[in-house]
């Protein structure tokens, strides 16, 4: 008997990856009732029951269903969260089709929709402050007020505490874990 090794995303993980490919339309690649699918998901949030779901539009990879015609209005589908795997980001294009049919009975409370992202580039004005908007509420950028300093040691940086904990020094891990109930208030009310 061999024993084989995997990585398993945690369903927050999942959540954050499929946060920013909305936020910033990028295409998925993921496993999903054990069959690889190619999807741009549109809309992040919770169904009528409060279970996590995500509408999205499937260009590529397999389906239950099949897959109709590029830009056909049937590809559009509603997956639960929980039981996609190996999430990952593509280099595709971006894709969508007119008349999507689930929104109603697919997410209820939206956390994030890519048309609201849409609406916001537009009122702004800019794609650039569109984004970095975006990025700095998927990174969390509070911090707990016990991570800085008025002044640390000679020649550390003002504003940093220089004996703060793990991730400190990476800047991609914030120093202090968020935490689910913050990462859910920064995604509803970003």
């Amino acid at each position: 008997m061999t024993v084989v090794q995997a990585r398993i995303q945690p369903v927050e993980d999942i959540s954050r990856l499929i946060w920013n490919a909305v936020a910033n339309k990028r295409p998925i690649e993921a496993r999903y009732h054990k069959r690889h699918r190619l999807f741009c998901p549109h809309r992040l949030g919770r169904n009528r029951a409060g279970q996590l779901r995500v509408l999205c539009y499937q260009y590529g990879g397999q389906s239950e269903s099949g897959l109709q015609p590029a830009d056909s209005p049937a590809n559009w589908r509603c997956l639960v969260l929980e039981e996609l795997s190996q999430v990952k980001f593509r280099e595709d294009a971006w894709r969508t089709a007119p008349n999507h049919s689930r929104p109603a009975s697919c997410v209820v409370d939206p956390d994030i929709d890519a048309e609201d992202i849409r609406r916001a580039i537009r009122k702004t004005g800019s794609e650039a402050v569109a984004a970095a908007e975006a990025a700095q509420s998927v990174c969390a950028m509070s911090q707990w007020s016990s991570d800085y300093a008025a002044r640390g040691a000679r020649g550390e940086p003002r504003g940093r505490n220089p004996g703060d904990g793990l991730g400190a020094d990476s800047p991609r891990w914030p120093t202090r874990a968020e935490g689910e109930k913050r990462f859910r208030s920064l995604t509803r009310n970003p």
